[in-house]
């Protein structure tokens, strides 16, 4: 019977000592604080090259689309590999011919993919059209402009609006979409 009684004590000394632990470890966990977590967008990326008042050129694939960049500040970053530009005025050309002009707030250009993307408000012109949008994308591959947020479409004495818009370089093949409304407006007629 001594060896019963001992070995029950054992046993239970055992269980014990196991909850203590298991209590302990749980106790520990609530009281260990984790790190903060760090708002990358917050934090200030120092650029390899700034320039000022300067311009780059980009080109399709092909080399039949030309973007001659120019703007206010120009920023190189290598960790990710991106190129800011701010305060950007563009002129874009095919084979050779210009086909439009562009204003927008920032650009954005990803070397690697050949990403470039605007954000506004971003103007659009040739020489009949002006197209307003709050961001914009430049897809390569297909040679298209893809803008959107409050889009505007001004030519020839009518006004649409859109949430979307899909284009060629020249402006000349454009689709409008989402919630798109039309204004014409009547020579001499003024819009109020």
């Amino acid at each position: 019977m001594n060896k019963k009684v001992i070995l029950l004590v054992v046993i239970a000394i055992a269980i014990g000592a196991a909850v203590l632990l298991i209590d302990n470890s749980a106790e520990e966990e609530t009281r260990i604080t984790p790190e903060p977590v760090r708002d990358d967008g917050r934090e200030e990326r120092v650029a390899e090259v700034e320039l000022e008042d300067a311009m780059i050129t980009l080109y399709s694939d092909d080399e039949a689309t030309k973007w001659e960049l120019g703007a206010k500040a120009i920023k190189q970053f290598i960790e990710p590999e991106q190129v800011v530009l701010e305060e950007v005025e563009a002129k874009i050309s095919e084979d050779g011919v210009k086909q439009t002009r562009l204003r927008a707030a920032k650009g954005d250009f990803d070397p690697k993919t050949g990403h470039l993307s605007f954000t506004g408000p971003i103007t659009i012109e040739n020489e009949d059209k002006l197209l307003q949008a709050d961001s914009l994308n430049w897809n390569q591959v297909r040679n298209e402009l893809i803008g959107q947020g409050n889009v505007l479409l001004k030519q020839s004495g009518m006004e649409i609006t859109g949430e979307q818009f899909v284009s060629q370089i020249d402006l000349r093949r454009l689709r409008l979409s989402g919630e798109v409304e039309a204004i014409t407006q009547k020579v001499g007629e003024m819009n109020e």
